[in-house]
């Protein structure tokens, strides 16, 4: 409706915010990080103030979408003050640690059919 493109549209540009610092996480290697915040933006923000605003303030669906908005304004928030940190360079991979991840995996004869 009307409504969630007024509460929730101009919020959208917090959320490409998160979204992106969480790729630069993830293309660093550091995908515990990206997934630790993925975690605490729908079950530490988003569902738990939608209950609050639903269910305990008795706003409706308008409550969710400004737990929504919120949602997005705070992980954005936490997410950038976690990346200008910096501690997420930390997970950088070495050449000696791909190598060794590679020949963990068993060898595949690709010769033969698959049955």
């Amino acid at each position: 409706s009307a409504a969630y493109l007024v509460i929730c549209g101009p919020i959208f540009a917090f959320l490409g915010v998160f979204q992106i610092t969480l790729g630069a996480f993830r293309g660093s290697g550091s995908t515990r990080t990206a997934m630790v915040f993925s975690i605490q933006e729908l079950w530490i923000w988003r569902i738990p103030l939608s209950y609050v605003m639903l269910s305990v303030l008795g706003m409706g669906i308008v409550g969710v979408w400004y737990a929504m908005a919120a949602s997005y304004v705070l992980s954005a928030i936490t997410t950038v003050a976690w990346f200008f940190r910096g501690t997420w360079t930390d997970n950088e991979l070495d050449d000696s640690e791909v190598e060794a991840s590679d020949s963990d995996e068993p060898e595949v004869d690709r010769a033969s059919p698959v049955d």
